[in-house]
């Protein structure tokens, strides 16, 4: 079969992808990646043909910060704004991977295009191609607020923008929805959609990332403390391990974007790396200390580690709400972030015990891994074997 991956250039966009991608590419089956920027060459390194579809997301946000007249994706209340996130990604984002993925679907004639939801350009491309597009789950669900300023009337514009006065099916999901989220994330109405496809979120890693030699030897708690490879600074990650520290515990940073100059002097229990193997970390991990990213967030669940989430945008709020809600962990807003707090909810969280942790990873560990799944589609989808 042949399967077209669209995504924007992101580790949370891209990176979730990757094990349906590398079940089809260890199955033999013929596959791409459509994205842009410096992720064309990381994907080209790993074996996944890619080719320049749209543009950034932070192209994308400066084009509406110059429309707007805004500087930040944050609204008044210190949480991201929907409204923006709307005009970024289906105002700005969509119709420009649509038209640059119409000259290269009519060249590439896939079975079938699977894209994530921050490029829904690729789902209005390959319906006007003919082909079949399946959506791809990279975070949990928009609570109905958020998601109502979110699109507003956008898509409709977006469809009708392209000819398309009746929408064959909602851009969010395509034709069908590959979650891979437990339903401790979910809202009953999802997991009872019938065009859901439930699979396992599999860790993946850079195949060059390790992690320090160390872990698993000291005798003491592990915490893993990362901001990510957006929202991460030395401001910040100084003030978390401030109050991490002080507690009995072994704290390894992985730096992500952040330089890690200006850390000051660390004690001897905080461990300072630029990268690590995020999975191999959190098999030893007692707290996972992050963003809200929704990579950290299921790596944590699927290792069984509960959690403090301390976001600071995009759909990090959402992910932290769900975290709490569902009794995985702890949850501190931007404003709430101080030493002392973070030492408490810490502290908390390694002495408490979370059933809820638990049942969301056997509930992960239930769902069909990868390769099924890869069977699954090329039941409904393949055609006839042919390469890109």
């Amino acid at each position: 079969m042949k399967i077209l991956f669209c995504a924007r250039p992101s580790f949370g966009h891209v990176y979730p992808l990757i094990p349906l991608a590398a079940a089809a590419r260890d199955a033999n089956h013929q596959l791409a990646f459509a994205t842009s920027g410096p992720f064309r060459g990381r994907l080209e390194s790993w074996g996944y043909p890619t080719h320049a579809v749209g543009m950034s997301i932070p192209e994308a946000c400066q084009r509406v910060f110059a429309r707007t007249g805004r500087t930040s994706m944050i609204g008044p209340d210190g949480r991201t704004d929907a409204a923006m996130g709307g005009r970024v990604f289906i105002d700005e984002l969509a119709p420009r991977t649509a038209a640059d993925l119409t000259p290269l679907l009519a060249a590439l004639e896939p079975d079938l295009v699977v894209y994530e939801p921050g490029d829904l350009g690729a789902g209005i491309a390959a319906h006007l191609a003919g082909v079949r597009a399946i959506g791809h789950a990279i975070s949990p669900p928009m609570p109905v607020a958020f998601a109502t300023a979110f699109v507003g009337d956008r898509l409709d514009r977006l469809w009708r923008d392209h000819g398309v006065d009746d929408p064959p099916f909602d851009l969010f999901t395509g034709e069908a929805y590959i979650d891979i989220f437990p339903g401790a994330l979910r809202e009953t109405r999802l997991l009872t959609n019938p065009a859901r496809i439930p699979m396992r979120p599999v860790p993946f890693a850079d195949p060059d990332a390790a992690s320090p030699g160390w872990l698993g030897r000291t005798g003491r708690p592990l915490v893993y403390l990362t901001m990510g490879t957006v929202v991460a600074n030395d401001r910040l990650l100084a003030t978390v391990v401030s109050g991490l520290a002080g507690l009995d515990v072994d704290v390894l940073v992985a730096l992500g974007n952040a330089l890690g100059t200006e850390l000051g002097p660390l004690p001897p229990n905080v461990h300072v790396e630029a990268f690590v193997d995020q999975s191999a970390v959190l098999r030893h991990a007692d707290l996972a200390v992050h963003h809200g990213g929704s990579g950290t967030m299921l790596g944590a669940l699927f290792h069984g580690v509960p959690q403090l989430v301390l976001p600071q945008g995009a759909d990090q709020f959402i992910n932290a709400d769900a975290v709490s809600a569902a009794g995985l962990g702890f949850t501190l807003a931007p404003d709430e972030i101080t030493p002392a707090r973070v030492a408490e909810l810490a502290r908390r969280a390694l002495a408490e015990h979370r059933p809820a942790i638990a049942a969301a990873r056997d509930e992960i560990m239930a769902m069909p891994h990868p390769v099924s799944v890869l069977e699954d589609l090329v039941a409904r989808y393949a055609r006839v074997p042919a390469r890109l």
